[in-house]
Parts: C-alpha cells; structure tokens; sequence
C-alpha cells in the first residue's frame, strides 16, 4: 500500500484513537489513512460476505 501523498510505503500506527496506517516517512511526510482502507481490507470485505 502506498501513501496518497508521497508515494511510499504505508506501516500500520497506534494512535491516541486507535491503529491507521501512516506513511514511513513520517514526520517528512504526514499521509494517513483509517486502517479499514486497502487492498487487504477490501479482501476482507468480500470473504465475510462470501462465509456469513
């Protein structure tokens, strides 16, 4: 997964309201996400609607 802003890679963070994913090159760059955005999540998604 890469960073909107910058293009690098994104490392899952613990923040004061919970994990995201920021941008590795933090604090040079401050890209984030929530942690339900991406490629894995979307996978995700689609086996629980698959399962339930």
């Amino acid at each position: 997964m890469k960073c909107p802003k910058c293009g690098s890679p994104m490392i899952e963070r613990k923040g004061k309201y919970g994990k995201f994913w920021g941008c590795s090159r933090y604090p040079s760059c401050d890209g984030s996400q929530p942690i339900n955005w991406g490629p894995a999540y979307d996978h995700i998604k689609e086996l629980l609607k698959k399962y339930k």
